[in-house]
């Protein structure tokens, strides 16, 4: 007896059946067959009715691209999500996470929590840059001096105030802060501007051989001092002089300074001429 080539028979002892003698078929319809031995006999069957023996967990797959992570869409449906991807190492999600439990994950050095109302952080250290710092995951703002945190709010104490400021209100609830006056500091402040009053100003009797006066220099604008005896010096014209910072008469010849009074001295007399009574101590000559 011959046998066909890749007719699936062999003759071992007689002629049996061989299926790794026959030819693969690399697809199947529900019209073909299949032997199968019913535990009697040698039968065949159709791929159908095999089929029709199982009940398909699955029986549509839609958008089936790379990458997409795959969610049941009814029954006997699954679907590949277009905005949920995962390549093997980066999982990919466009639009919202929602979670009524925590998710973990180790991220550079800190770990997220989703909540459902918000995101907080394990250890917060990663992120924390100059002025912050972790506080079991929170972000605080460091403060010191006069810069404080309460009731959840960044503040001024009071012990900012140094010389010159003052500020109302409590000491941790400032309401305003203002430079504090003196009373004769010749100073005011009027419409929120500070300003010069110099009627705010203490009096006194000036020392002319020491005090100093102020005076606005042409110059370059700016305020200066000048002693009393520079400021007479400089302003002394024709027929005054300076005397230690007080204003004289510059006198000479016939003319004379008597009793804080300008007289004429016995010089006046000439030729012609002599001084009779009156010895001039009140201004005054008999000239004969």
């Amino acid at each position: 007896m011959t046998l066909a080539s890749n007719g699936g028979l062999a003759n071992s002892s007689g002629v049996l059946v061989d299926p790794t003698a026959a030819t693969e078929e690399t697809s199947a319809a529900d019209g073909h067959f299949l032997l199968i031995h019913n535990g009697s006999a040698l039968r065949k069957i159709t791929c159908g009715r095999v089929a029709g023996l199982f009940d398909a967990a699955v029986e549509t797959f839609t958008n089936q691209t790379q990458h997409r992570v795959v969610t049941v869409e009814g029954a006997n449906s699954i679907d590949g999500e277009a905005n949920l991807t995962f390549n093997g190492s980066v999982l990919t999600i466009t639009g919202d996470v929602s979670g009524s439990q925590v998710i973990s994950g180790s991220i550079g050095h800190f770990v997220t929590r989703v909540e459902a109302t918000a995101i907080s952080l394990g250890d917060a250290s990663g992120i924390a840059g100059q002025g912050l710092t972790n506080n079991s995951g929170e972000l605080d703002i460091q403060v010191s001096g006069a810069v404080k945190i309460a009731s959840d709010k960044l503040g001024i104490t009071g012990s900012f105030a140094g010389n010159g400021l003052l500020y109302e209100g409590g000491v941790d609830s400032i309401s305003s802060i203002g430079i504090d006056l003196a009373s004769s500091s010749g100073l005011q402040l009027s419409g929120g501007e500070l300003s010069v009053n110099l009627n705010s100003l203490g009096t006194a009797t000036p020392l002319f051989s020491a005090d100093s006066i102020v005076f606005i220099d042409a110059d370059d604008g700016s305020t200066k001092k000048s002693g009393f005896s520079n400021f007479v010096a400089t302003m002394a014209g024709d027929g005054l002089v300076n005397n230690s910072g007080r204003f004289d008469i510059n006198v000479s010849g016939a003319m004379a300074l008597q009793s804080d009074k300008l007289v004429l001295s016995s010089s006046v007399a000439g030729n012609g001429l002599e001084v009779g009574a009156g010895d001039g101590s009140d201004g005054k000559y008999s000239i004969c």
